[in-house]
């Protein structure tokens, strides 16, 4: 698929802007970050509650607590997860969609 080319938009907003442009999934569900889709980066990775947690620079108990439920994404861990998120091959998404299927 081409891509058009977007003047003044730095090289990380496009790459954002063209994998939304490029979804098949629902506007919502890319925006979205929460404990389901946290839990589904760390499983897709195959990491465990420690080495996630260093990944994405936080507490292993923050990461144990989102996940669980215990504890709402800060604004601050949504950005440190989206930065991660944003690193993702294409394939984490049809992976997403069967996990949420499956949990």
């Amino acid at each position: 698929m081409a891509t058009k080319k977007y003047k003044g938009i730095d090289e990380h907003s496009r790459a954002v802007f063209v994998i939304f442009l490029t979804t098949k999934r629902n506007k919502k569900e890319v925006l979205v970050m929460d404990r389901m889709k946290a839990k589904a980066i760390r499983c897709y990775f195959g990491e465990s509650f420690e080495k996630f947690a260093q990944r994405v620079g936080v507490g292993v108990a923050t990461i144990h607590a989102i996940e669980k439920g215990e504890r709402d994404i800060t604004d601050y861990v949504r950005a440190k997860l989206v930065r991660v998120e944003l690193e993702l091959p294409d394939d984490f998404y049809p992976f997403y969609t069967l996990f949420r299927m499956n949990a």
